[in-house]
């Protein structure tokens, strides 16, 4: 969702220059920053609260799963700027774009393991900890 903000800001970044005022194209960035990152945050939030099979806070999971959606923003636009200024693709020739699709996956599954390491370290350290979830034994 927010590749599709991100893409559309910048596509219709000459016709708001020259429509709208300075101010309200760095308004926008704004929006867009902030829009991704709450976005990012609700779906990390349910990956670190509900993928492991484990008890975890919510207090918990949310202060992880910012983090991790600031960083995962963040990263986006300086991949965003490296990818727009050195063209790694263009060293690759035809096999550039699975290159940069791969760098981009790459990068992404840091940043998740990153955040969801955070999360377990953060609930260890300051939250209530992480309990495993109990599972019915039968017995016959």
């Amino acid at each position: 969702m927010s590749f599709i903000v991100t893409a559309a800001i910048s596509a219709l970044n000459s016709y708001i220059r020259d429509a709208l005022p300075d101010v309200l194209l760095y308004i926008a960035y704004v929006l867009d920053f902030t829009l991704s990152v709450g976005i990012i945050s609700v779906l990390f939030a349910l990956m670190f609260k509900y993928l492991p099979d484990a008890k975890i806070k919510w207090r918990t999971v949310w202060i992880g799963a910012i983090l991790t959606a600031i960083l995962f923003v963040v990263g986006k636009l300086l991949l965003g700027i490296y990818f727009g200024q050195a063209d790694p693709g263009s060293t690759y020739g035809a096999a550039g774009s699975i290159v940069l699709i791969l760098l981009w996956v790459s990068y992404s599954s840091l940043i998740l393991f990153f955040g969801a390491e955070f999360t377990y370290v953060y609930a260890k350290r300051y939250g209530k900890g992480i309990e495993p979830k109990t599972i019915g034994i039968i017995t016959e």
